[in-house]
């Protein structure tokens, strides 16, 4: 790829991040969705919230959207869809005898397109989530990356000690050993891209996902758009074990549609399966911000 070629992708649309204010609690009616400003406008109002940035605050901020998280029901959701990928992955190892350790240890947590941290409801808590799953799960390595961070949000992610991919790799992220993705509200072509990446029997079985759902992304496509955008998602999809992450929490709108998805099945899939492994190209239907 040439450096002219290049482009940055967003998991979330190019927008002025959410307050407080204007986030609430799950509603059941529908409202047509507000004209969006320009690119060039979406920017420059971002731009003029650095100045006024408190980081004290902001990290309060995640601190107590991890309190709210851990005292809600749907943490216990999240450790019980945690603890049937692992059984799962670890029945597969028992079985087969391989040579990893019979206990499955995550060794990295990658989160792709989390937004702006700093000053937006949702992606604070889907940061208090991660800072959780690192802490429960002990988990050594924990990096997110997202062209759109502001200088606020390096702030605060490197004050919890989270390493920033400042390179936008497009989810092409090679799980070398146990790792498990977080991919919120991102769009089909970055797990297609985190698959293509991955795309052989012993990098797959160490891919742990969170990420909307498969089985609802098939559903709801048609087969030659699944082609088109997220032809390895397709492929994979009768091979993948779903788990559905019950969501009860109290902002609907911040987990909704997340489900696990591990691979521990993989063996009764023939030699010639992954031989098709040319990386996927878009034509449409992706949110870029050019470089």
């Amino acid at each position: 790829m040439r450096p002219s070629d290049l482009v940055l992708i967003s998991c979330k649309p190019v927008k002025s991040p959410m307050s407080d204010e204007e986030f609430k609690k799950i509603t059941y009616k529908r409202k047509s969705k507000p004209q969006q400003p320009s690119i060039t406008q979406q920017l420059a109002d971002i731009s003029l919230n650095i100045d006024d940035f408190d980081k004290n605050k902001a990290i309060r901020r995640v601190l107590e959207a991890k309190d709210d998280i851990l005292a809600s029901d749907y943490y216990s959701n999240v450790q019980a869809s945690v603890r049937e990928a692992l059984s799962l992955l670890q029945h597969k190892n028992l079985e087969t005898q391989t040579e990893k350790s019979k206990q499955i240890q995550i060794k990295e947590l990658i989160c792709f397109g989390i937004g702006y941290v700093s000053d937006s409801m949702i992606s604070r808590y889907q940061l208090a989530l991660i800072l959780i799953l690192k802490e429960v799960y002990n988990i050594a390595k924990v990096k997110i990356c997202d062209p759109i961070l502001t200088s606020n949000d390096f702030l605060v992610l490197e004050h919890f000690e989270i390493e920033i991919i400042k390179e936008n790799i497009e989810a092409k992220y090679i799980a070398h050993d146990y790792t498990l993705f977080y991919l919120p509200h991102c769009p089909k072509q970055l797990s297609n891209n985190l698959l293509w990446a991955n795309w052989s029997k012993n990098s797959l079985e160490n891919c742990i996902i969170i990420s909307n759902s498969f089985q609802s992304l098939i559903e709801n496509n048609t087969k030659q758009n699944l082609i088109d955008n997220a032809q390895f998602v397709y492929k994979i999809s009768p091979f993948v074990q779903e788990i559905a992450i019950f969501n009860t929490f109290k902002y609907y709108e911040i987990f909704n549609d997340a489900a696990m998805h591990v691979f521990p099945n993989l063996s009764l899939i023939a030699e010639d399966f992954w031989f098709d492994v040319k990386e996927p190209k878009y034509l449409s239907d992706i949110e870029y911000i050019e470089a």
